[in-house]
């Protein structure tokens, strides 16, 4: 079971010179097979025997895992130590599937117009539409029309997704099409600027982003609401980030404050020694 296994791979871990803290359904610890000292640079999920490394963003098995920290050169090894210590780690019974991302045809865009008179009324130059090939969609089917979208593209420059803008009076004020979840938008033009700044700035929604842009602030985020999600929770705890700042708007009914509450309070941020050390927040 996945408490049994928790407990013995606590003992591999304490035998073998790695600190861990005990996080209930996970445990975190150190990479020292690596040469890494945080204890929370590693997360370890004993249900279902698998370990991820958060500097390096290297998923394991958990025999892997055990492998490299034990030090044994092979799994056949990794069993004698196992059988050794009187060590069981049990398997787990879970079909585990795995799930491609979407990815849109990047012939949608041709339905983005370069008519800019919207964005241009808020503040923002044709040319920052441009760097983000953002522009109103009207006069076509789906949920995006008559909307200003953004199409959201990953690291690779593929289509994963759009945010569209009412332009109208529509009750929804923005519709997001794809996996929001794994959105880090728009890491595709400024992943080496937040390295360099080692500072992130985590704003609601996409206007929020290009406004920012065009008074020259780059190193910034679109949280897509007020959540944080996996995908950026990810992407923050690989880079050496020593500044977040939460930007929600204050909208009169507290959401604002509760999301920069919420996320300043994230576990997995706050157990990170990586950040611990020299993290701080703005709201």
């Amino acid at each position: 079971s996945g408490q049994n296994n928790k407990e013995s791979i606590k003992n591999i871990l304490s035998e073998n010179g790695y600190k861990y803290r005990d996080m209930g359904d996970y445990l975190t610890t150190q990479a020292i097979f690596r040469g890494g000292s945080d204890e929370g640079s590693v997360a370890i999920y004993p249900k279902d025997n698998f370990a991820k490394d958060f500097v390096t963003a290297t998923n394991y098995k958990i025999t892997d895992f055990l492998q490299l920290v034990t030090n044994q050169k092979s799994e056949e090894e990794l069993n004698k130590y196992l059988e050794k210590n009187n060590i069981n780690i049990e398997p787990v019974n879970r079909e585990i599937k795995i799930k491609q991302r979407k990815k849109y045809p990047k012939e949608l865009l041709l339905h983005i117009s370069n008519d800019y008179s919207y964005a241009n009324g808020r503040g923002i130059s044709n040319e920052t539409c441009k760097l983000f090939q953002c522009g109103p969609v009207t006069g076509a089917k789906g949920v995006q029309n008559n909307r200003f979208v953004f199409p959201i593209f990953d690291n690779k420059m593929e289509v994963v997704g759009f945010s569209g803008r009412t332009l109208n009076n529509n009750p929804r004020k923005y519709i997001v099409s794809g996996d929001k979840k794994n959105f880090v938008w728009p890491a595709f033009l400024n992943d080496e600027i937040i390295s360099k700044c080692k500072s992130v700035i985590l704003t609601e929604s996409n206007f929020d982003v290009i406004y920012l842009y065009e008074h020259g602030i780059k190193n910034v985020l679109c949280l897509f609401g007020t959540e944080l999600s996996l995908g950026i929770l990810n992407y923050l705890l690989r880079k050496n980030i020593d500044k977040i700042i939460v930007s929600c708007n204050n909208d009169g009914h507290g959401v604002g404050q509760e999301a920069n509450y919420k996320i300043k309070k994230n576990e997995s941020l706050m157990h990170s020694p990586t950040f611990c050390q020299s993290l701080s927040f703005s709201f």
